[in-house]
């Protein structure tokens, strides 16, 4: 995936996490798209976020490269 793919990836789940922001898998893959761009603390927000709200996944990665 190029790197615009993952920019339009974030700006479509930036829409999702707005309608519905506790959807918890969506933040997940905006973490992960924002990591893929090198925007690292948005990425770590939003895994945090997750992880709060119970995404298994999403607090493996915040402890991996969050912490």
């Amino acid at each position: 995936m190029k790197v615009f793919d993952y920019r339009r990836a974030i700006k479509d789940l930036s829409l999702v996490i707005r309608l519905k922001p506790t959807y918890a898998n969506a933040l997940n893959n905006r973490a992960v798209a924002n990591w893929t761009v090198k925007e690292q603390q948005n990425a770590c927000e939003d895994w945090k976020k997750a992880a709060n709200l119970g995404h298994n996944e999403a607090a493996k990665s915040f402890v991996k490269f969050c912490n």
